[in-house]
């Protein structure tokens, strides 16, 4: 036998052959909108639960106008329906009362008679879907029995059903005096497995198909198998309906023998599942691995003095997290079997700056001549120590990011190409401030170098801006005429190429770099889809045409030659912008 409870009630008679399944989906649709298209005065009415029985209900709902008793849950617990005005006033007479009650959040005053016009609504949907007579009975909220068998007695009773009380109480007795002892609720949850006990407190079997807080596939097993355990039977094989399943023969137990080969393996260890662990397996840490003297020789040097309070804080902070990098890795190396002494962690020790040279000028009278005085000065200036500001940020930028300094081209971008952040940007800018001194003129305060720094996209942009900071230029030379005369450091420009040298060696430096022997490489082949060249190995072909023919010594000033890069396609135009940007040089320099 079914039954369901309000909505249920239609899927009962579906699943007891009334109507086929595939027009289940479309009646439910069109039940919910004939209750929907019924409220009228723009009020679609309002639901309370209260904690009481029908009795003692009663008198209180006759005091209240537009109150009706619409759900029988359990013995102890009533649903009233009702107009929004009715209900809310009903609720504090409830509450005056000392009856629990609690406002249900519904979308109208389901079988009230509010709702009146769904039943002739709902009769025109069902007058043109053919009824058959149901295979299983199926018992009636409104009536508490079972439905009539002919197809029309079934419509009017289900129409009727939307605008009458719900006896559920009445109708779960009338199945238990009927026979039913099982009673298994198939549907989201076990509501109305608790109201089944309350209604009948007898020696009933309640299950329920589905339970949200466990797997509901193995609470759905667990309860076939309590169903199974009653001596009842149901067809098993559909349980396994496209599954892939083999039968297990159990007077074969030695045909499902599993593999010695099998290993156990949990948070701790490996066994094998026959035999012991071998001699030369590795066994669980039992001892605490020594600790060695690598990190204490590899210490960091505290922050110079001469540092504000903040950059001291930030060179202590990053030294702290470079030991303790240093020290999981001793863990590690001695976790494997190895010592971290034989290949130590290569770690750049910031050097204690020294102290800057004075410079001396020799105290001269005031009747000396002025030019001997400036020949003193340029002396010694010429002998104050310059450093090399691109070799030496090359070094310290790979020896923070560990790329080799042939990989490293100026144009790269500090975020995108070498995953620079701005931790590491502040490190590298630290250890460059003690190799060359303070790198703020005096007009300039920390926070404008910090957003210069962020600014700050490529390498070539870094040694500009280092450049300017440090005071210092690239060569200096001595005076003529008495006046101090800068030279640049660039070398003397080289004789210009031909565009046929120029893609002869493209092609060579492009065979080595990628592999592809020279006589398959065409000038029209596109660098990223034919080749593969991406934008670092873009760089590192332009780096190399730099050392080897001598071209654009200029173009780390650039800022727009990555722009200019992308947007090139093929070897024939690297070799024309190549010649372009050489010929302008080359123009430049002899002006």
């Amino acid at each position: 036998m079914l039954a369901g409870h309000s909505y249920g009630e239609l899927p009962a008679l579906c699943f007891s052959g009334v109507f086929p399944e595939d027009q289940l989906v479309d009646l439910s649709i069109q039940r919910a909108q004939s209750i929907l298209n019924s409220v009228e005065g723009g009020d679609p009415g309002s639901m309370l639960a209260a904690s009481a029985t029908h009795e003692r209900l009663q008198p209180i709902i006759a005091k209240v106008e537009g109150c009706y008793p619409v759900n029988f849950n359990a013995p102890t617990q009533c649903v009233i329906a009702g107009s929004t005005e009715a209900i809310n006033k009903l609720l504090e007479v409830l509450k005056q009362e000392g009856i629990s009650a609690k406002k249900l959040e519904v979308a109208c005053a389901f079988h009230s008679p509010l709702l009146a016009k769904s039943k002739g609504l709902y009769a025109d949907v069902l007058k043109d879907v053919p009824f058959q007579e149901m295979q299983i009975p199926v018992w009636s909220n409104t009536t508490a029995n079972v439905y009539p068998s002919n197809p029309s007695d079934i419509k009017e009773r289900l129409t009727d059903h939307l605008v009458q009380p719900v006896r559920f109480v009445e109708q779960m007795q009338a199945m238990y005096n009927d026979g039913a002892r099982i009673f298994i609720e198939v549907g989201p949850g076990k509501v109305l497995t608790g109201l089944a006990k309350s209604c009948l407190e007898k020696d009933q079997l309640t299950l329920y198909v589905e339970d949200s807080s466990r797997n509901k596939f193995t609470h759905l097993l667990c309860m076939l198998a309590q169903y199974l355990g009653t001596g009842r039977s149901f067809n098993i094989e559909k349980l396994f309906d496209g599954r892939f399943v083999q039968l297990v023969d159990i007077n074969q137990p030695e045909l499902y023998k599993k593999s010695p080969a099998i290993w156990r393996v949990n948070g701790q260890a490996a066994h094998p599942t026959t035999g012991s662990l071998p001699a030369n397996g590795a066994l669980p840490i039992i001892n605490p691995i020594p600790m060695n003297n690598f990190t204490n020789h590899n210490t960091q040097a505290p922050a110079p003095e001469g540092l504000s309070t903040a950059e001291r804080m930030l060179q202590e902070y990053l030294n702290s997290m470079k030991l303790m990098i240093q020290a999981q890795r001793d863990v590690m190396l001695s976790f494997m079997g190895q010592n971290p002494q034989v290949n130590p962690m290569p770690v750049y020790n910031t050097p204690m700056p020294a102290p800057a040279p004075e410079r001396t000028i020799p105290v001269q009278a005031v009747q000396q001549e002025r030019t001997v005085a400036v020949a003193a000065t340029a002396v010694a200036v010429k002998a104050a120590p310059t450093r090399d500001i691109k070799a030496l940020l090359l070094q310290v930028v790979s020896d923070k990011t560990g790329y080799p300094q042939e990989m490293l081209g100026m144009e790269m971008d500090l975020e995108a190409d070498l995953s620079i952040d701005s931790i590491k940007r502040v490190e590298i800018i630290g250890t460059l401030r003690s190799e060359l001194g303070t790198l703020a003129n005096g007009n300039t305060n920390e926070d404008m170098v910090m957003e210069q720094l962020a600014a700050i996209k490529t390498l070539s942009g870094l040694v500009s801006w280092l450049t300017e900071f440090s005071g210092t230029e690239a060569t200096t030379a001595p005076e003529k005429n008495g006046t101090a005369a800068e030279t640049t450091s660039t070398p003397q420009a080289k004789s210009a190429l031909s565009l046929e040298d120029l893609q002869n060696g493209i092609l060579n430096i492009v065979s080595e770099k990628t592999g592809y022997p020279k006589e398959m490489l065409g000038l029209d082949l596109d660098l990223e889809a034919d080749l593969s060249i991406d934008s670092i190995k873009r760089m590192e072909i332009i780096a190399d045409l730099k050392n080897k023919i001598g071209f654009g010594e200029n173009l780390e000033q650039a800022d727009d030659v990555m722009e200019k890069l992308a947007a090139i396609k093929t070897l024939r135009g690297l070799a024309s912008w190549i010649s372009e940007m050489s010929g302008d040089t080359t123009e430049t320099k002899t002006k």
